[in-house]
């Protein structure tokens, strides 16, 4: 019967099935591509402080530090020298601002495989490997619905008053409506009233948008048209945007064809792993939990289909920004097996092998200063 040790996990999980890899509807699933999620995690900019409090050192939540000049207004400018001191004793000074958070995102399936399974055509191996692939993958997707959940319900409110081109409020949404602002060329109109709006409401200039369909084709029309010297500039126009195709979520989630505008630092998340991360180099005791049915816990890296559709079944690791540097996201895992003794077509007694993926989390937003959340939505009309 075989057995399973976390060293040999990422062996497993680079054993990927493809009998079925050319028939993409016998998993639909695997085809949703988590596009929110992953976007905003690479593109947030904030200094994390885990907070560890108490015995063992569990971690009680995290701390977000920011920094602010005690003094903001702009130095006075004089026609004739200004008078210096011999003895410096004052000074304008600096202050730190910190937001504390607790854990909000909390995510535990499990999955089951016998080593026997007499009718099934795949190796024990491999079913492995698929399961655990398949069940972080909607893991992904659950936190990717989770992230558009927050854009919606942080969105700023939108401001009838705000003073741009061609941008309404319609049924309390920022709305931009015509087929010629979505269509074709007319949709580098709308990357420029994108950045005015922007500019108006207080976003930086490195804001990012997540997009549905909304802007798909002109998108796609401009990559093919850039071929021709009368179209490059069309092409140019959506590359100097941070755009993030979420076709297969945002509209339905947000139940419209629609953008969000987002600032970098309006958006803050941190994963918790406790566990020993999975590898060679770590020993079986170092593992084991120590109860009595002889639980395995370790941590695995969080992982996603990418290219699904495709054809492909290559795996993207799902990775954060803090304070800068991009870090793994990694989920703990617990292993236990037991006997089946009726689980053989022929009454033989087996092993069920059960896996719990276990993700802590937090997903948040940073406290908006005034009206402006950082996080603006923008309707599509036609």
């Amino acid at each position: 019967m075989p057995d399973v040790t976390p060293s040999i996990l990422p062996i497993i999980l680079a054993e990927m099935d493809t009998i079925f890899n050319t028939k993409a509807t016998v998993n639909p699933e695997l085809t949703n591509n988590p596009v929110t999620f992953p976007a905003i995690l690479e593109k947030q900019n904030v200094n994390i402080d885990p907070l560890f409090v108490g015995a063992g050192e569990r971690c009680t939540g995290v701390r977000v530090i920011y920094q602010i000049a005690d003094v903001t207004t702009l130095p006075t400018s004089s026609a004739t020298p200004i008078a210096g001191e011999c003895d410096l004793t004052t000074g304008d000074r600096m202050s730190t601002k910190a937001v504390e958070y607790d854990f909000n995102t909390f995510i535990k399936p499990s999955i089951q495989v016998n080593d026997e399974d007499c009718d099934n055509l795949v190796k024990y191996a491999q079913r492995v490997a698929f399961l655990l692939a398949q069940k972080m993958h909607l893991i992904t997707r659950t936190l990717n619905e989770d992230a558009i959940t927050l854009l919606e319900t942080n969105k700023s409110v939108a401001d009838p008053a705000l003073g741009v081109d061609d941008v309404t409020v319609v049924a309390g949404e920022y709305t931009i409506t015509g087929a010629q602002f979505w269509k074709g060329e007319g949709a580098a109109d709308t990357l420029a009233i994108f950045d005015q709006m922007a500019r108006k409401i207080g976003l930086p200039n490195n804001y990012y948008i997540i997009s549905g369909t909304a802007l798909r084709v002109p998108y796609d029309l401009a990559r093919d048209k850039s071929v021709n010297d009368n179209q490059r500039s069309f092409a140019l126009t959506f590359q100097r945007r941070d755009i993030y195709w979420d076709e297969d979520n945002l509209d339905v989630i947000a139940g419209a064809e629609c953008v969000y505008l987002v600032d970098p630092n309006a958006i803050v998340f941190y994963p918790y792993a406790e566990y020993p991360q999975a590898d060679a180099n770590l020993t079986g005791d170092q593992y084991k939990w120590g109860d009595k049915n002889n639980t395995l816990r370790f941590s695995l890296p969080l992982q996603y289909y990418n290219m699904y559709q495709d054809g492909d079944l290559s795996m993207m690791p799902v990775m954060f920004a803090n304070n800068g540097q991009m870090e793994q996201v990694y989920i703990d895992v617990r292993y236990q097996k037991t006997c089946n003794s009726t689980d053989t077509k022929y009454g033989k007694p087996s092993l069920d092998h059960v896996w719990e993926l276990d993700f802590v989390g937090l997903l948040d937003v940073i406290p908006k200063e005034g009206d402006n959340s950082g996080i603006v939505r923008v309707n599509k009309a036609v």
